[in-house]
């Protein structure tokens, strides 16, 4: 883990001059309000510090070639997105691929989605691999979605491999979790530049496209491949817990953007961390609320596994969980719309 954290710190760094140099920053403008250029490093340098403390671990990494696979795949489009800014198509034929190679590569996908309804586990059957593909793609894009304030992507996907590592130490799965250790690690060293601080302590690196694709799917790989026997820590259900703040921003932003007839990709400065700005809170503020409410979410799962609590059970207290979402969400709109909470990106 120390390697993990070191390697990526010290990427962070070096990458920075490189990343001005290449033009691989992240201009101001538009829906983007920081300060001067930011270089969009974080995904390579937490990829090199995985992989730096991947070959450290005495351990077959056989297992693990797709997995590594996929992350690179993904890590080389989302940096040519970040310098060239790539279709929409383009970045999705990546993921598409990426979870391909998950499913067909390593057999990591959705069997089943457990008793959720009450009538017993429900086997996906023929439709195991394009739900398999369509939630991988989902998850991906969700992370990418909240990416959209200092610190707010990298500490929910910390606080996110914490409960992975949780069920996997629950479980005995000690390979793995070493595994999600330095993926743990590479993100604290991203966020010792990326977390608001203070006030004047701004981001100083962003994590970039390749980086919120490289979480997105890393997470959304042990979620699926530890729902799923033979290796099973936990119900499927229990994902949608841990990733209940993405999955709730995507799901508001998707409805709301078709309500409006706009394309669900369309980039709009109404996501959870913007209205929760828009009341006058900081930066690290809005981070620290965010978090929290990860953190309840993602314990309440834990929870609900640990004393068995059944499949349909936690899934109707999830709807409860959104529905008092959907109803804080709405009183802040109603307190602190405006014009510029709206806007789309014109850049």
């Amino acid at each position: 883990m120390a390697v993990s954290f070191a390697v990526t710190l010290f990427f962070l760094w070096a990458l920075k001059p490189i990343a001005i140099r290449l033009e691989l920053v992240d201009n101001p403008g538009g829906r983007k309000r920081h300060l001067g250029q930011i270089p969009l490093i974080g995904g390579i340098a937490m990829f090199l510090g995985f992989a730096f403390a991947l070959l450290t671990l005495d351990i077959s990494l056989a297992p693990y070639r797709g997995f590594i696979a996929a992350c690179t795949l993904l890590i080389v489009v989302g940096v040519l997105d970040d310098l060239h800014e790539l279709s929409a198509r383009t970045r999705l034929y990546a993921q598409v691929g990426a979870s391909f190679i998950m499913v067909f590569w390593s057999g990591v996908y959705l069997k089943s989605i457990g008793n959720v309804f009450a009538t017993g586990n429900i086997a996906m059957g023929f439709l195991a691999i394009p739900f398999t593909v369509f939630s991988t793609v989902a998850a991906i894009n969700a992370v990418n979605m909240v990416d959209g304030m200092d610190g707010v992507a990298g500490g929910l996907c910390l606080i996110e491999f914490c409960f992975i590592s949780l069920f996997l130490f629950l479980s005995g799965h000690v390979h793995d979790i070493q595994l999600v250790g330095i993926l743990i690690s590479a993100v604290l060293a991203f966020l010792c530049l990326n977390f608001p601080w203070s006030k004047t302590k701004k981001a100083r690196v962003f994590m970039g496209d390749s980086g919120s694709m490289l979480l997105g799917f890393t997470i959304t790989w042990f979620l699926i491949k530890f729902s799923q026997s033979p290796y099973q820590s936990f119900h499927p259900v229990i994902i949608l817990w841990i990733l209940a703040v993405p999955v709730f921003d995507i799901i508001t932003m998707t409805f709301r953007r078709l309500i409006r007839r706009q394309s669900p990709a369309t980039a709009t400065r109404d996501h959870i961390h913007h209205v929760l700005a828009s009341t006058g809170l900081s930066h690290r503020a809005c981070s620290l609320l965010i978090y929290l409410f990860a953190l309840v979410m993602g314990s309440i799962g834990v929870l609900g596994s640990v004393y068995n609590v059944s499949d349909y059970v936690m899934l109707l207290l999830l709807f409860f969980s959104y529905g008092a979402y959907l109803v804080m969400y709405s009183n802040l709109l109603k307190q602190h719309t405006t014009t510029e909470l709206f806007a789309t990106d014109e850049s």
